[in-house]
């Protein structure tokens, strides 16, 4: 009576099978929201199929590509990509309920969730945009790729990169090779089949003259993305997660002193902390109290007022993010029903969130690696950045503008669009919002 949610997980603790009748329970408490996780989902041919995290990865293509075979993903990530996914919906019916009164039934399917994450959703769609015919997805690693790409040792262990063409200059300019900086200034430089050799001739020799500290201080000396790979006895000691207080130390008589990972995000108001120790296995811990008392929160003023509207509609963002998460992030928003206006400067290409080329010559327009480009309209001009896989999968129901606030009236039209929004949202490096004013 208490409960603003019930999660339940198929197959294994649901309410059908601890005896409730959930239409019955849904009817004596419209206002509660359910949320069920299952492997294939609540209906369709698969509903009722056993499932297990590795079954869900098969089935939604999220394991790792490996020369010997598919490899399922490390430790808990499968789990933890479908229990935020649930996270998010179950949140999202709760806001809706409050405004409303009317809760909603949220249904999980783990392999929809994890068929759904940004890569694959953009190689999905590029797989439509040709045709749906048969690819060899192959892996990305730094031996199939000219820019150097996932881990590489240095003088002291490893460090990991992540680059694409925008970050190009800053790797040559701290590299400091007078000759691999004029090789890539060709322009047919990524087609030539001793490019990958020269570049590996100079950045190895560079990196295992280095340490770890050394290698990430010169690539973030200039932007380029490098950084020590730490091990896990280093994550718990390293200086700047104490000075951010993110480790936080529990005593528990099970265990003795203990740290745990703290919040991963800060709100200027304090947001959520670890109260309490969890509890031990056979542990009755009453409720609080109040806990038959419950008040009802005060409605959220911005949010859906019918139940016919999704849960955040009447709510407007600002958008000019980049690169994956900050496009995810507002995608997001955008399904659940809030107003989201993306705003990109047409001066600027952002790094793949629309391909790898503002202008991208018929090879790579056909490329499977650098493809995926969706069909031309008809009459319209070409704008091949705008009908890529990667813009469209994370940009779908967005409105879109361009502007430019180095130019004082494009400015003005920025800053009155800051002053229709509830929310605003970026990713962009430390210093861009400075530069921009």
């Amino acid at each position: 009576d208490a409960a603003d949610l019930v999660i339940e997980v198929s197959g294994a603790g649901d309410l059908a099978g601890l005896g409730f009748d959930v239409a019955a329970l849904r009817d004596e408490r419209p206002e509660l929201s359910l949320v069920t996780i299952s492997g294939f989902g609540s209906d369709g041919p698969y509903a009722g199929f056993r499932w297990s995290s590795f079954v869900a990865q098969a089935f939604g293509g999220a394991m790792l590509n490996d020369p010997r075979g598919p490899v399922r993903l490390p430790m808990s990530t499968a789990d933890c990509v479908v229990g935020h996914t649930a996270a998010m919906g179950a949140l999202a019916a709760v806001l809706r309920s409050r405004s409303t009164g009317v809760g909603a039934a949220v249904d999980c399917a783990a392999y929809e969730a994890l068929a759904a994450n940004p890569t694959r959703m953009a190689q999905h769609l590029g797989w439509e945009y040709k045709g749906r015919e048969d690819v060899v997805h192959q892996a990305a690693t730094s031996s199939s790729t000219v820019l150097p790409l996932g881990p590489h040792p240095c003088a002291d262990g490893y460090v990991a990169m992540m680059m694409t063409p925008q970050q190009l200059g800053e790797m040559l300019q701290t590299l400091g090779d007078d000759d691999l900086t004029a090789h890539f200034s060709r322009p047919d430089a990524f087609v030539l089949p001793e490019t990958k050799e020269m570049l590996d001739s100079v950045l190895y020799p560079w990196l295992l003259a280095r340490t770890r500290q050394e290698v990430t201080d010169a690539g973030q000396a200039v932007g380029w993305p490098v950084v020590g790979v730490n091990e896990p006895n280093e994550v718990l000691v390293a200086d700047h997660l104490h000075q951010r207080g993110f480790w936080q130390h529990i005593s528990d008589s099970r265990v003795g002193r203990a740290l745990l990972p703290g919040a991963p995000y800060r709100f200027t108001e304090g947001g959520w902390s670890l109260r309490r120790n969890a509890p031990s296995a056979g542990h009755d811990e009453p409720l609080s109290a109040t806990a038959g008392e419950v008040q009802a929160p005060p409605a959220v003023p911005a949010a859906a007022r019918s139940a016919d509207d999704p849960p955040l509609r009447g709510i407007r963002v600002l958008d000019i993010t980049t690169v994956w998460s900050g496009p995810l992030l507002t995608l997001h928003l955008a399904d659940l029903g809030a107003e989201v206006i993306r705003v990109e400067s047409p001066h600027v290409f952002p790094p793949t969130t629309k391909g790898y080329s503002p202008r991208p010559n018929p090879e790579m327009l056909l490329s499977s690696l650098l493809g995926g480009y969706g069909p031309a309209a008809p009459g319209r001009p070409e704008r091949a950045y705008n009908r890529h896989a990667m813009n469209n999968s994370v940009n779908r129901g967005k409105r879109s503008c361009t502007l430019d606030v180095r130019f004082e009236e494009q400015r003005d039209l920025f800053f009155g669009l800051v002053r229709e929004c509830d929310v605003f949202i970026e990713n962009l490096k430390m210093t861009t919002l400075h530069q921009m004013g």
